[in-house]
């Protein structure tokens, strides 16, 4: 029987909680923190004046970011999508330096000149 290894090892992150990788990481420490959020909350009396569906509401709130923040950018998507979303929202999505005044190739220079030699 042959031994031939394979790297099919790498080639996986693996599944957590129905997601990729360790995706479901943040989401869990959110949740530890919002719970600890909620316990503090109830325990020192921040938010006395709300309703008690209004503290678990602003404890999960953490959870609900993070939450949304992983399904959007990094479940199911490409490696570095969340970079490449950023930057195009931020600096236009391409690669080219802005405000610099385009000069035409200067092939298609001498051709425009040569047509317009043609047309005198």
């Amino acid at each position: 029987m042959r031994f031939t290894p394979t790297n099919s090892a790498t080639d996986s992150k693996g599944v957590g909680f129905g997601m990729e990788g360790n995706l479901f990481a943040p989401i869990l420490f959110s949740v530890f923190f919002s719970i600890l959020m909620l316990i503090v909350m109830f325990q020192s009396g921040i938010g006395r004046e709300w309703a008690v569906w209004e503290r678990y509401v602003f404890a999960f709130l953490p959870t609900i970011f993070t939450a949304a923040y992983v399904l959007m950018f990094f479940h199911k998507r490409p490696p570095r999508y969340h970079k490449d979303f950023w930057d195009a929202r931020i600096f236009g999505g391409d690669f080219r330096v802005h405000n610099v005044a385009e000069r035409p190739h200067p092939v298609v220079l001498s051709k425009q000149a040569t047509v317009a030699r043609m047309r005198r």
